[in-house]
């Protein structure tokens, strides 16, 4: 009896956690409006599609487009963008709470590595997730 409700927690567990990787993944796909804490007022179009745990998407701003890709695993997102010349351009690290992505990310300029803080949310009257 005893080994019979372990195996019972055991599956049950496993059902719960991956369907919170799935659930996970497919809350950050969709359109969202990313900001910068050092650069107040700039706002990009990220575009994300998840696939599994993997995501690709597109990150639209200041007349540029870039190519997104990461993954989105164990509650965190992970994910890099690149120019329009194919140069890996800043890596971002985040998570979701309440609706909205957080993190922080380092961008090489100028031969340096910053380090900045960003947010995204779902664009007002946006109702994709």
């Amino acid at each position: 009896m005893k080994k019979l409700f372990s195996l019972t927690v055991a599956v049950v567990f496993a059902f719960v956690v991956v369907a919170a990787a799935k659930q996970g993944a497919s809350a950050v796909s969709g359109k969202w409006e990313l900001t910068f804490q050092h650069q107040p007022g700039l706002i990009w179009i990220l575009e994300l599609k998840a696939e599994g745990s993997q995501i690709t998407g597109t990150m639209k701003g200041r007349g540029e487009v870039r190519t997104v890709k990461g993954a989105f695993e164990n509650g965190t997102l992970t994910f890099s963008s690149w120019d329009a010349q194919g140069d890996l351009d800043t890596s971002y690290t985040g998570s979701i709470k309440d609706g909205a992505l957080t993190g922080t990310g380092d961008a090489l300029e100028a031969g340096r590595v910053h380090r900045f803080s960003w947010t995204a949310a779902r664009p007002k009257g946006d109702s994709a997730k």
